[in-house]
């Protein structure tokens, strides 16, 4: 039975795993991927990469109700190295990978003004944006 043999068999985190539920309380989580997937389909917004008081990264804008959120390229932590900070940011989901159980689902962005998902190694540090439960 390996370390994350836990997640294996589930599909989103228990509350009590997610950063964003445990940092900020029960009326917030980390989004699930398909809210990711959301937030980026270009029929429902746009995307420019910008800078925001000096912070590069992605603003999306939604095309129903123009609100915005901005993704800072926040970089991402390997170990004790922070690596493409400014260019690159990479933000955890509460969604698990179920062909990979050692690695979670994300949202990442770029420079090269690219947002998609993906999955990296749970062992890696990346951004954590909470969004409030409805």
């Amino acid at each position: 039975m390996t370390k994350y043999s836990y997640y294996y068999e589930k599909t989103e985190l228990e509350p009590g795993d997610d950063a964003a539920t445990v940092n900020w309380g029960s009326g917030w989580q980390m989004p699930s991927i398909a809210q990711c997937s959301e937030l980026i389909n270009s029929n429902n917004t746009t995307r420019s990469w910008t800078t925001l008081n000096g912070v590069n990264g992605v603003m999306i804008i939604s095309k129903s109700n123009g609100k915005r959120l901005f993704l800072p390229a926040t970089g991402g932590r390997h170990g004790t190295s922070l690596d493409f900070a400014g260019d690159d940011g990479c933000y955890w989901s509460r969604s698990v990978n179920l062909e990979r159980s050692d690695r979670g689902k994300l949202l990442s962005v770029s420079s090269m003004n690219t947002i998609v998902t993906g999955s990296n190694p749970r062992c890696n540090g990346h951004s954590v944006r909470p969004v409030r439960v409805k």
